[in-house]
Parts: structure tokens; sequence; C-alpha cells
């Protein structure tokens, strides 16, 4: 059963940040390769994401979101650059 539940994006952009500074390496990573995985076919993301179904909601394309995407990936490269 569904319950509704979504995700914002950027969050989980800047959880993956916040992993990396915390030096949860690993854990960064996972949640990134999780969450990227979700892209459409053309790599885009919207606002949101239901957590039931990976299905993308809200606004899309969301510059927000691609923000973040690019944030989380240079911090990834760069753990010890903060």
């Amino acid at each position: 059963m569904d319950d509704g539940s979504a995700g914002f994006l950027l969050c989980s952009f800047w959880l993956v940040e916040c992993l990396v500074m915390a030096g949860e390496l690993r854990r960064a990573e996972e949640l990134f390769e999780r969450v990227t995985g979700n892209a459409n076919d053309l790599g885009l993301f919207s606002e949101q994401i239901d957590l039931a179904t990976g299905a993308q909601l809200g606004n899309m394309p969301q510059a927000l979101s691609h923000i973040g995407l690019i944030n989380a990936a240079w911090r990834l490269t760069r753990p010890d650059s903060y």
C-alpha cells in the first residue's frame, strides 16, 4: 500500500554531503548511487521522489535537485575539501 511518502531530492544530496563530512564515505557513496539511480532516461531529476516506487514527483526538471547533485558529486571526489 502506498502511503504517499515523498522525499526531496535536494535533501538527499545534502545528506550525501553531510555523510562525507562526517567521515562516512562508504555510506555517502551508497546513498549517492541509490539516489542517482532514479534519474530519468535523460539523466534529469524532479523536485521529489516517491519513496515507495521511485517515481519522480513535483516540478520537472528541478534546478535545485541538480545543484544538489553537482555539490554532492564534488564533495565525494574531494572529501577533504571542507
